[in-house]
């Protein structure tokens, strides 16, 4: 029942910059009538002949490692990595997806409207419970970010100039956190004076 999947690729009719007739230009996975589908972002081939089906017969988990293996041995136009017009190094989501600054700020846009319309009707994120904050902290702890990952996250922010409204936010913050840091720091010293008094007494 599970083994409903495919993997399929379109062909080129014609000698192009990027690839020879007959080489694949989109790599997919799909059930069903995916692959003769109309409505993709990359058209099928207007011939039927030149959409084949590589893999059949497979679960969504061996589809999805198919289609990002043969979408990494052949290679992206827009990477200049290959001949496939494919946006994404496939799997689930957009991984490997490369967007334009246009693009990033329209997404950027429509996420802002619609949390303002959410904080408008009140809406508030759904309570995480203590076994799932436990999860979470257990899934880090121990665990060190390469390099190369931190200097992907920074890298955005360097140079970055934000408003005196965000300074001030950021400053109340870091306020906050050093009262917090104090008031702990007197109640571990009160904890340590007890127990010093409790040993002398004793």
């Amino acid at each position: 029942m599970g083994n409903r999947f495919y993997v399929y690729a379109y062909l080129r009719s014609r000698d192009s910059q990027h690839g020879l007739v007959g080489s694949p230009y989109y790599i997919g996975k799909g059930q069903r009538r995916r692959a003769w589908d109309k409505l993709h972002v990359i058209k099928p081939p207007s011939d039927p002949t030149r959409i084949v089906i590589l893999s059949d017969h497979m679960t969504s988990v061996d589809a999805l490692q198919a289609e990002m293996l043969l979408i990494h041995l052949y290679g992206r136009i827009d990477k200049g990595t290959g001949c496939l017009r494919n946006l994404t190094d496939g799997g689930d989501g957009c991984r490997g997806a490369q967007r334009s600054e246009h693009t990033r700020h329209k997404l950027s846009e429509k996420t802002k409207k619609e949390w303002d319309v959410k904080r408008a009707i009140g809406y508030q994120y759904p309570p995480v419970s203590d076994e799932t904050r436990a999860k979470f902290r257990a899934a880090k702890v121990g665990k060190k970010q390469t390099r190369e990952l931190v200097e992907r996250r920074t890298a955005p922010l360097r140079g970055r100039k934000r408003s005196k409204e965000t300074l001030e936010k950021i400053a109340a913050a870091k306020r906050k956190t050093e009262r917090s840091l104090i008031q702990f720091g007197r109640k571990k010293r009160k904890i340590w004076q007890s127990a010093d008094q409790t040993t002398t007494q004793a």
